[in-house]
């Protein structure tokens, strides 16, 4: 089943774009999220299917696991139905991600093989995003594809310096495409990893600055910047509205909110208190 019904074989930004502005009305807003995060499990559960029926049905379990096929299952739904609308080069490199990882893989996977494994998907879906922004006219959409890349690629610095891993591991995690080239932030770091973060902080300012602080006192509310630094970009992308921006907002939009139902969901399956489970909660792109 399409949204629509109405199959777009040469794209019409302005009536396709139209189609996004509806679809964007049945996202979750932000006071949406803290008003059910205090029901129980089911009371959410029946809020989410109620405000998008592609949700409809998927929650069936509190298991965490269970919870997280749900999210994998409705995800490729939702690029199906966007694959029948828009062009290949827009979709792939957001569906990509939905195909490569297998959670049951990830699960039974070793530690040492798990990282390898990670490491090898996240290239080749940086790699396909990389295609678009080289592709694309849109100067916002490679803005936040950009973005994405840098924030990845500080996440990965950080995480050497502070587990004190080796050169071979960088070359394998650094992702070409960012402001900053792979070999520019390598080199900068292996002389002074001071000069590479550097680098981030004089593309990125005050955001960078806050990141590198917040990962060294929580990695888990980095995490949770980075992901409002890329909602907050695609808030300003959506506002142009007739090129591929409005669409590739949406898209980070509905990756950011099927996160936040995976937090809200697994949270109540963990008996978390309210409170607990707001805090972990993304800004929504629905204000």
């Amino acid at each position: 089943m399409t949204m629509i019904g109405v199959e777009i074989k040469n794209i019409n930004y302005a009536f396709a774009n139209g189609i996004v502005f509806v679809l964007e009305k049945r996202l979750i807003r932000k006071q949406e999220f803290a008003a059910i995060a205090r029901e129980s499990f089911d009371k959410c559960v029946g809020f989410i299917e109620n405000k998008n029926k592609i949700y409809a049905g998927e929650f069936k379990s509190k298991n965490a696991w269970e919870i997280g096929y749900a999210l994998k299952r409705v995800a490729r739904k939702f690029y199906a139905e966007l694959e029948f609308f828009y062009p290949d080069y827009i979709i792939k490199p957001f569906s990509i991600k939905h195909e490569l990882y297998d959670r049951s893989l990830l699960k039974s996977a070793r530690k040492e093989m798990l990282e390898s494994i990670v490491a090898r998907f996240d290239s080749e879906i940086f790699a396909a995003k990389r295609k678009l922004a080289e592709r694309t006219r849109s100067e916002g959409v490679k803005e936040i594809i950009k973005a994405e890349i840098d924030l990845n690629n500080l996440k990965a610095l950080l995480r050497a310096d502070k587990q004190k891993r080796s050169d071979a591991f960088l070359e394998k995690v650094i992702i070409e495409g960012g402001k900053m080239n792979k070999k520019e932030i390598l080199e900068n770091y292996r002389k002074n990893k001071d000069s590479a973060y550097n680098l981030f902080i004089s593309a990125y300012g005050e955001k960078a600055k806050k990141l590198i602080e917040l990962f060294n006192s929580s990695p888990q509310d980095f995490d949770k910047e980075v992901d409002n630094i890329l909602i907050s970009i695609a808030r300003e992308l959506s506002k142009k509205t007739l090129g591929e921006e409005q669409l590739v907002a949406y898209i980070y939009a509905f990756e950011n909110e099927i996160k936040n139902i995976g937090i809200l969901l697994k949270g109540k399956a963990y008996n978390l208190e309210e409170k607990e489970i707001i805090s972990l909660l993304r800004d929504a792109y629905a204000q």
